[in-house]
């Protein structure tokens, strides 16, 4: 039954209803089996992680009630941003209990639903309005991201250079289709799966010697992929997004010019929370003086006579941000920004748990999942917090808690097997 639930929470992910906005099918699944299983299970909320991130979330949530009130926010946008955190803290909670027992076969029916809510909305032409970009982003990435972290999964089992392999070549098929950021975390994923296992045959003896090897090998090596990066891309071999971005910059080699214009958001809403670091602004905050700030950042990394977007001169926009941390910092103050901290810091956690273990199955998904938490909590919108997140975090959480329970019980039956064995021979005397 439990299986079935996660499928049709992914197959209807894209499918949505009007209520107060857009709201996915997906998510009405979660209010409605979310409090009955968590009424069930509440044991599963035992599991080490899981109560500080609840804790957070109520804080994060009272604060951003306490910012809003002291920003006099209007309705229409303190409903929305309260809505948002408490969909965010409710599919947490849906999938804790979800995955109570089987998180693993929990998050492969998931993955598979997923699969068909990519395809069925790449047919209906949902994602030219949804994500736009490239042509792999609207028409391939939707599906063949969870289609490739099965095959992964699932291929790990028996052939993991095989899985590598997949890895591998659909992050190089992402980049040189135009899908950057998406095909960086498959090769990340690749190069961390191919080291966890480099590392558990040498018994995890990594030494700080190897370690200083290993930076003054990737220093050179990351300066020549980005190198290689920016020529491909002013050519226009990486997509015209790529190119656009590149052949406007005044430094295209200068790599915080490039990050800059990837993600100008970040130092305009890094701004807004010095101005308001412990209640910030309210939810869903408007104010033009931070988006003058990103179009002068703009302008200052631009070639002479480039027009900056159009978006960023409006006269009451919202404060800039394109960040999950950012944007809760902002919105909600403190306790929404420490939110996020903690939970990068929890993944970090968790990849480390899972890379130490690589003969387990569920290995390749906590790396492909901490690292794409390492990247879209700091750098996407909402949307990773409300869909992505939760099972993420509930299915490493639970199969974290199983796997040290089963190392717990194994060292157990160790120690009376050799209880057992050993014989106490009697000294002789005489």
């Amino acid at each position: 039954m439990l299986r079935i639930v996660a499928f049709l929470i992914g197959t209807l992910q894209r499918t949505y209803v009007q209520l107060v906005g857009q709201l996915p099918i997906a998510e009405l699944l979660h209010i409605v089996v979310g409090p009955l299983l968590a009424m069930s299970r509440t044991d599963v909320f035992r599991v080490r992680g899981a109560k500080t991130t609840l804790f957070l979330g109520s804080c994060w949530f009272g604060s951003l009630i306490l910012s809003d009130f002291l920003n006099g926010t209007v309705p229409d946008d303190f409903l929305r941003g309260w809505a948002n955190v408490f969909m965010i803290l409710l599919a947490f909670v849906a999938w804790m209990a979800l995955a109570a027992r089987e998180p693993s076969k929990v998050a492969m029916f998931y993955l598979a639903g997923l699969c068909i809510a990519g395809a069925v909305a790449v047919v209906r032409g949902q994602t030219r309005a949804e994500v736009g970009g490239e042509w792999w982003d609207t028409s391939v990435r939707l599906w063949a991201n969870p289609l490739t972290i099965l095959g992964m999964w699932w291929v790990y089992r028996f052939r993991p250079s095989l899985s590598m392999a997949i890895a591998l070549g659909y992050g190089l098929a992402s980049i040189a289709f135009g899908s950057r950021s998406n095909g960086l975390l498959f090769l990340m994923t690749a190069a961390l799966m191919f080291a966890s296992r480099a590392v558990a045959r040498n018994q995890y003896a990594v030494n700080r010697a190897q370690i200083l090897r290993g930076a003054l090998i990737a220093v050179p090596v990351l300066a020549v992929m980005f190198c290689t990066y920016v020529f491909l891309g002013t050519r226009g071999v990486l997509g015209a997004n790529a190119q656009a971005q590149l052949v406007t910059l005044r430094q295209p080699y200068n790599p915080f010019h490039v990050i800059l214009s990837s993600r100008p958001e970040g130092l305009a809403g890094l701004r807004a929370i010095i101005d308001r670091p412990l209640f910030g602004h309210g939810s869903w905050a408007r104010n033009a003086r931070y988006t003058r700030f990103q179009g002068d950042l703009i302008e200052s990394i631009s070639k002479p006579g480039v027009t900056v977007n159009i978006r960023v001169k409006e006269a009451n926009p919202m404060i800039p941000a394109h960040s999950v941390v950012l944007a809760s910092w902002i919105w909600g103050g403190l306790a929404g920004g420490l939110f996020w901290i903690f939970q990068m810091y929890l993944f970090f956690q968790l990849m480390v748990f899972f890379f130490k273990r690589p003969h387990l199955p569920v290995a390749p998904l906590a790396l492909y999942a901490g690292l794409s938490v390492a990247w879209n909590v700091p750098f996407s919108a909402f949307g990773f917090a409300r869909l992505a997140w939760p099972i993420y975090l509930a299915v490493l959480l639970v199969e974290r808690y199983h796997v040290e329970w089963r190392e717990r019980e194994y060292a157990l039956q160790q120690i009376t097997l050799q209880s057992e064995h050993s014989v106490v021979t009697p000294q002789s005397t005489g």
